[in-house]
């Protein structure tokens, strides 16, 4: 299963990170895991070109916001609304949590 956590310190997102894999489908033919794949580095891509931003990708993927404003509570709502469509559709492939 994909777990992908979003931190909030005083309402604005400080970090997001996304863990494992979906296991709909064989490797390669996840659609589960593509549209995740996607939507994180569309996502990470832009505030890298926009933003202060720090991404580790040892054992996950996560993204530190060095800077909170508005560009940077855009793309990220905008990461945080395209995972929870696909929680939606697959709540047994993918787990989304906010957490402050």
């Amino acid at each position: 299963m994909i777990q992908a956590t979003f931190n909030k310190e005083n309402g604005r997102f400080v970090d997001y990170e996304i863990t494992g894999h979906a296991y709909f489908a064989d490797l390669g033919n996840d659609i589960v895991c593509a549209a995740t794949s996607s939507l994180f580095v569309t996502i990470t891509n832009q505030l890298l070109l926009k933003a202060d931003v720090n991404v580790e990708a040892e054992k996950a993927y996560k993204v530190v916001l060095n800077s909170q404003g508005i560009i940077e509570d855009i793309l990220v709502n905008t990461l945080l609304t395209g995972l929870r469509d696909i929680e939606s559709a697959h709540p047994e492939n993918i787990k989304v949590k906010v957490i402050g």
